[in-house]
């Protein structure tokens, strides 16, 4: 499979994540909020991850591992969620919203 490929198949998991109207259609209609209407977005967080893993592991990278860590801090699963948020960090040290967000989960794991 060719790289281009590869990497539209990562952007869509992604947007499976935040949508699963995206699954039938291939992509999202034009001119719609589709992000609205995603997995996460009505509190499936469960769905959200398994599309979330399905994009890291198409090469979907840290868009996709920051829905992870957000969709488990969601399920108070904050030390998963540390996980992925380190994993963001490890590749790009200067990802602001990955170091507030690890911050959070280890004071909420500290409370548990």
């Amino acid at each position: 499979m060719s790289q281009v490929r590869w990497r539209a198949r990562a952007r869509a998991r992604i947007r499976l994540a935040w949508c699963p109207a995206c699954v039938s259609r291939g992509s999202p209609p034009p001119g719609s909020h589709h992000h609205r209407a995603g997995a996460r977005e009505r509190g499936d967080f469960d769905e959200a991850i398994r599309y979330a893993q399905k994009a890291v592991t198409a090469g979907g990278g840290n868009p996709a591992r920051m829905i992870l860590g957000h969709s488990y801090m969601r399920k108070a699963e904050p030390r998963e969620a540390l996980r992925y948020y380190q994993a963001v960090l490890a590749s790009n040290p200067n990802h602001r919203e990955a170091k507030q967000s690890a911050e959070e989960a280890m004071r909420r794991i500290d409370r548990q």
